[in-house]
């Protein structure tokens, strides 16, 4: 009964040492980035502008040698521009991704939303077109060949400021780029949203309710995590 900004804390970050800065220069100290997340809006779109810095903890990267790991790619900052239409609209021609696979690109390859805290999220895949989810750093996040630190699946450590502890419907986390909103994985009080019988998510990963209106629900360990393509229609911008 309330409204909740859900940039709150969520719109600072610091370019940490061993990032690569906007130029491509590795950093040598931690430099607070207040800009990190910036919003305004047009008559149409939500307008954010993120420089992609996760603002939690992440692994360290290049993976070190001997860790187990295999990225070989740094954090960077970066500066993009991302319009979220302010009245999403049902695209009629919309295709979910089939077979657990991305053989009919439902999804793009590189960003597919954004979360509240500027990092993006991806489909499903890495660039060989295998499923990613398993090499993610423990919030669930890991740079990009071009250096983009992103999301395949539920960002655990995007839910602050919120508790997320399945007591209520989860918090919006962010926005696919169709506009509609992206929530955390609980419908109700212990119930996730993927395991929901009276108000069941489609193959895009979307439902709607009397409150939210159409929204998507990430679903931990069950394809396609995020969402399964855009149910909306996407601002080309």
């Amino acid at each position: 009964g309330r409204y909740l900004n859900p940039f709150a804390e969520n719109m600072t970050a610091w370019l940490r040492q061993g990032y690569l800065d906007l130029d491509g220069n590795l950093v040598e100290r931690d430099e607070l980035r207040p800009d990190n997340v910036s919003v305004s809006f047009d008559s149409t779109a939500m307008i954010v502008r993120a420089r992609n810095l996760p603002n939690h903890p992440t692994s360290k990267f290049p993976s070190p040698a001997g860790s187990g790991d295999r990225n070989p790619n740094y954090i960077q900052e970066k500066d993009s521009t991302y319009y979220i239409p302010l009245h999403p609209l049902r695209d009629p021609n919309a295709r979910a991704m089939e077979d657990q696979s991305n053989a009919n690109r439902a999804l793009p390859m590189g960003p597919i939303g954004i979360a509240v805290n500027g990092v993006v999220f991806f489909n499903p895949f890495d660039a060989g077109m295998q499923d990613a989810t398993d090499l993610m750093d423990r919030c669930c996040g890991h740079p990009s060949p071009d250096n983009r630190y992103h999301y395949h699946k539920y960002p655990v450590c995007v839910k602050s400021p919120f508790a997320d502890e399945g007591k209520e419907h989860s918090p919006l986390i962010g926005w696919a780029f169709d506009g509609f909103p992206i929530h955390g994985p609980y419908e109700s009080d212990g119930v996730m949203a993927k395991d929901s019988k009276e108000n069941p998510l489609n193959e895009f990963n979307i439902h709607r309710d009397p409150k939210r209106g159409w929204h998507y629900h990430v679903t931990p360990g069950r394809f396609p995590y995020i969402i399964g393509g855009f149910w909306g229609e996407v601002d080309r911008r």
